[in-house]
């Protein structure tokens, strides 16, 4: 839908009042100032470099006019341009079609938490190779009405040698909102699941053991797909990365921290 002319000028005069208030903020008088024109004298009054067509309007154009001693500045009437480009017809049109898509982002945030820790707290030792271990339980909310399946990852970015992953998980059912303390090292879990190989060449699960320092960070990374994924056996977590490609509905994610003396 095009908007009546009377608007459209109305948008690209104020989109160009702003480029003007900036630039006199930080040049003051000097240099030039952005306005609107008719076509028909642009090439006679400002030149052919310093102006551009509006799109959606062609008997107006964009251009600079000259109000004292300074140089021209390419990027900031290119930002002008862009101010009143962003005004025309097809750029509403565009917005229109994709504020929906931006709002539907914004309600797939999953919430995932632990009853063993609180996102940005230390994990117990008991869930670490200082320890028994063993996965700490874990449970979620929002997942969205079209998943088809949850994945679940587990990393460390602080690791010395590059992030080092301890958990790969995937197929699980969206129906499930927790996963309890101690899941089996099995590749393929009763209810359908199955489980990767992590960084320590293992199937399953392996906790933080970092070497003596430093706070290391856990991330646990939950993922809604709108797909169920067929993966080979002991797939990796770029192996599964590459798989989520695009089936991505939503994603929670809990960070717990540890240390080793």
């Amino acid at each position: 839908m095009r908007l009546p002319k009377r608007r459209q000028a109305g948008a690209l005069q104020g989109a160009i009042a702003i480029f003007n208030s900036r630039w006199l903020h930080v040049h003051g008088s000097s240099g030039y100032r952005c306005q609107l024109f008719d076509s028909g004298s642009a090439s006679n009054t400002y030149g052919s470099s310093h102006h551009a067509l509006v799109p959606g309007n062609p008997h107006t154009r964009i251009g600079t006019q000259r109000v004292g001693a300074g140089r021209f500045s390419a990027t900031l009437l290119n930002s002008a341009i862009t101010c009143a480009v962003c005004f025309s017809p097809a750029c509403s049109q565009r917005d229109k079609q994709t504020a929906p898509k931006a709002e539907e982002a914004a309600t797939m945030t999953m919430q995932l938490t632990s009853s063993a820790f609180t996102e940005g707290q230390a994990i117990p030792a008991k869930y670490t190779c200082d320890g028994e271990d063993v996965s700490p339980p874990l449970k979620w909310t929002g997942v969205p009405a079209g998943a088809k399946s949850l994945a679940l990852i587990c990393d460390d970015p602080d690791a010395p040698g590059g992030t080092w992953v301890h958990w790969v998980l995937y197929s699980l059912s969206p129906s499930v909102t927790e996963l309890g303390e101690g899941v089996s090292a099995a590749e393929i879990a009763p209810d359908g699941s199955r489980q990767g190989r992590n960084d320590f060449k293992r199937i399953g699960y392996g906790g933080p053991c970092p070497p003596p320092g430093r706070s290391h960070r856990y991330f646990f990374k939950l993922y809604a797909l709108d797909a169920e994924l067929t993966l080979k056996a002991q797939a990796t977590k770029d192996d599964l990365v590459r798989a989520m490609e695009r089936h991505t509905l939503g994603e929670g994610r809990l960070m717990g921290t540890y240390k080793r003396k």
